[in-house]
């Protein structure tokens, strides 16, 4: 019989990661500035955050850090927007 192979590790992480909590423009609010920078808590997870997905008004753009500013103006009126984490 040979030799055994070098020993190697693999991680499983089948978890999802921790749901974003969003910082600001807080929910409901009034601003003047129609391209808000849009703020977020970091996430975590066994074995890390990859990115970032944001959703405004049903338009997806992902980052890799915890703030988005759009590169176009957002129109006049309400406002949608949601952040999930993405996996390593």
């Amino acid at each position: 019989t040979g030799s055994y192979s070098p020993i190697r590790t693999v991680n499983i992480d089948t978890a999802a990661p921790v749901t974003v909590s969003l910082v600001s423009p807080a929910n409901g609010s009034s601003i003047a500035d129609n391209t808000p920078t849009f703020v977020w808590n970091a996430s975590s997870d066994t074995s890390g955050v990859a990115s970032y997905d944001i959703v405004i008004d049903g338009v997806t753009n992902n980052v890799t850090g915890t703030n988005y500013t759009p590169s176009s103006a957002l129109s006049d009126g309400s406002n949608t927007w949601q952040v999930r984490a993405i996996d390593n």
